[in-house]
């Protein structure tokens, strides 16, 4: 039941958006603005493509239907202590019609956040998975990962920012990390993390302490091959590739590894980073 219909993630999810908003479907759309240098050439604004999909009474038994998945259904495993989530695992045989190949699946979780008052509504497929294939222990654990790190900026639920409690203070502070300082200090100011900077350079470690972040020169080679281990590959690309060298990248999130020795001569070799 189901496989007669063709349906993008972005289609499915406008659907599941307009529940969330209380059966108003609006229109899609990626871009809020082009801009020419500093003027506004077309601004693009919220569209209302349906006033409501539903009866009031059906919008919210579907609401309730989708709670209740997360707290005692099939996606009961990403309950989270931090916000309260609502929708619906799929998962999805993709070569149905032909009974002689070995099943291939599609994974997905569609859904929104906070289940009491949306804010946001996400749409997780995960094509192909290799091993577990169901929605339930695929795509649902990505929805719950995303969903708690964006509403971690709120202050309901950030601890950081609950009158300054050390309690949840290791959980919340970041590693020690490096890169690019103004990038740091916008996303601590974002998300309302406190800091101390002690550095006036571009390039900077951050370190945790207690219930804030210290923000240190770190100082980058311009004659030999620069340390750039605790940083995200854009800023490891950047500045390896100012010094003349040919990186190789491989892995997501920080380096841990780098195949040159920082301060090594640079002679426009190769260099592999490695992140963790």
């Amino acid at each position: 039941h189901g496989y007669e219909l063709s349906m993008t993630p972005l289609q499915l999810l406008t659907f599941y958006n307009a529940v969330a908003n209380n059966g108003k479907m609006m229109k899609p759309y990626l871009v809020s603005e082009i801009r020419n240098e500093d003027k506004i050439v077309k601004q693009f604004e919220p569209r209302v493509l349906i006033e409501s999909i539903a009866r009031p009474e059906n919008i919210t038994y579907a609401k309730e239907m989708m709670e209740e998945v997360v707290k005692n259904g099939t996606a009961s495993a990403i309950k989270s202590p931090q916000l309260t989530m609502a929708g619906k695992t799929g998962t999805t045989r993709i070569n149905y019609s032909n009974k002689e190949e070995y099943a291939k699946y599609n994974a997905s979780f569609c859904g929104y956040f906070p289940a009491e008052n949306p804010e946001y509504s996400l749409m997780i497929v995960i094509y192909e998975p290799k091993g577990a294939f169901y929605g339930a222990s695929v795509a649902a654990p990505v929805f719950k990962a995303i969903a708690e790190q964006t509403m971690v900026r709120k202050i309901e639920i950030n601890p950081v920012m609950k009158a300054d409690s050390t309690m949840y203070a290791s959980v919340t502070i970041p590693e020690r990390n490096a890169g690019f300082g103004n990038d740091f200090i916008k996303i601590f100011d974002y998300v309302g993390l406190k800091y101390k900077k002690n550095s006036k350079n571009n390039w900077v470690s951050v370190d945790p302490l207690e219930n804030k972040m210290i923000i240190s020169n770190k100082k980058i080679a311009k004659t030999g091959v620069p340390d750039v281990r605790g940083m995200g590959a854009r800023d490891a690309m950047y500045v390896l590739e100012n010094v003349g060298l040919s990186v190789s990248i491989y892995g997501k999130g920080k380096v841990i590894k780098q195949s040159l020795t920082p301060g090594t001569k640079v002679n426009r070799q190769r260099i592999e980073v490695f992140l963790n």
